[in-house]
């Protein structure tokens, strides 16, 4: 009974770890681009959680929320627990980068949305070798920032705009099913110099390039997608849990 309950106890302690610090935990580099405001060129602001008091249709836009990149600004942050590619992530996806969009509204329903998805998206796990994702998806795009959701949870990437237009926000929300927004990026989108997939078990940097003249893009956080567990193991921590519960009864 005892080593039952140390295992439960083993096991919760290694979630509480995996799901600790789920967010970018160092400015690698950063080099803010033309077109950019000086004042918006705090790049840890991209660091930690996205901004809490965020909403999708009242974004983050101080320059302590948020950093701007303009043309040619390239930054790179880095986890100090790598991002794993985990297909038992919700929908696959495996990091989400928060921005500043927004949706508009009139009359008291979604009418369109304002975002800035100019920027390619590079991985690596050395900070040395890097590859680009195959994807249109740019950092400051769709799904604006809900602060107050779960920011490892990503928003179903099949939705799209048309989804949210005519909806309220709280029908919009309700489509969100808990999520803090941002845009979700799958490491098997990896692709080398001559545009074939590399696989790779997991990373620890991101880096973010800014390639319009007129679009700054804004940064607000980077989140590691949490897994969703295994039916057997959830069923191995409820077993554990009951034995942990009936060790302190006895107790």
């Amino acid at each position: 009974m005892k080593r039952i309950a140390l295992a439960a106890a083993l096991c919760v302690c290694a979630l509480d770890a995996n799901a600790a610090d789920p967010w970018a935990d160092t400015v690698v580099s950063f080099t803010q681009g033309t077109g950019a405001s000086a004042s918006f060129a705090n790049a840890q602001a991209a660091l930690g959680a996205p901004t809490a008091t965020a909403g999708i249709t009242a974004p983050a836009f101080s320059n302590t929320q948020v950093v701007s990149l303009g043309l040619g600004g390239v930054l790179v942050l880095g986890f100090n627990e790598a991002i794993a590619n985990d297909p038992l992530n919700p929908f696959g996806v495996d990091f989400i980068i928060f921005g500043n969009s927004f949706f508009t509204t009139s009359g008291g329903t979604i009418n369109g949305a304002f975002t800035e998805p100019v920027q390619t998206i590079w991985v690596s796990r050395d900070n040395i070798t890097y590859y680009q994702l195959a994807t249109t998806r740019g950092a400051d795009d769709l799904f604006p920032t809900q602060g107050s959701g779960d920011s490892t949870l990503p928003v179903n990437p099949a939705l799209t705009l048309a989804d949210f237009t005519g909806k309220t926000t709280a029908d919009a929300l309700g489509l969100y099913a808990g999520s803090a927004g941002g845009t979700p990026f799958d490491i098997d989108w990896a692709r080398d110099g001559n545009g074939d997939a590399v696989l790779l078990s997991d990373i620890s940097y991101v880096k973010i390039v800014n390639t319009s003249s007129t679009v700054t893009g804004e940064i607000d956080a980077v989140a590691d997608v949490t897994p969703v567990p295994e039916p057997q193991t959830l069923a191995l921590l409820a077993i554990a849990g009951g034995a942990l519960a009936l060790y302190y009864r006895k107790r």
